[in-house]
């Protein structure tokens, strides 16, 4: 976060969003040419995407539809030596 104008705002960029051994506990195994195709993929199951920790590393392979296709992902790491 960075203060603007006295006010908290978020800022933009690449954060690991819990522990490792908190997306441990939430990652699928799938690993074949269907993965993550039926509700036997733990994270479709429990309606989440899949994340880089799963075994499919949410990449084209991972049929999950939670997860979206990792280039219609519009990821932008921010500094401050940028401004």
């Amino acid at each position: 976060m960075e203060l603007v104008g006295g006010i908290p705002e978020p800022v933009g960029g690449v954060v690991i969003m819990a522990s490792p051994e908190l997306m441990k506990i939430v990652e699928c195994g799938c690993s074949s040419d269907a993965a993550c195709l039926h509700r036997n993929c733990s994270c479709y199951s429990d309606d989440l995407s899949c994340t880089s920790y799963c075994k499919c590393s949410a990449e084209s392979q991972c049929n999950n539809p939670n997860t979206a296709p990792l280039e219609d992902h519009d990821v932008t790491i921010s500094s401050d030596e940028d401004e």
